[in-house]
């Protein structure tokens, strides 16, 4: 019986650590994708300055 729950108890602990990892990767990936998303709206905006600036002949200063 003891042996039972000492494995019940290890597959419990391991599922766990499991668990833990695998929310921790989905975290840090959404953080990733997050960071991705707002780089290329900044990318994005830079371009829309530059192009204006080019329409109209001014500078960037």
């Amino acid at each position: 019986m003891n042996d039972i729950l000492t494995t019940i108890v290890k597959g419990l602990r391991l599922l766990w650590a499991q668990t833990h990892w695998t929310i921790i990767a989905w975290m840090r990936q959404r953080e990733i994708v997050g960071l991705r998303n707002r780089l290329h709206d900044e990318y994005l905006q830079v371009g829309k300055t530059a192009h204006n600036a080019w329409k109209t002949g001014s500078s960037l200063d």
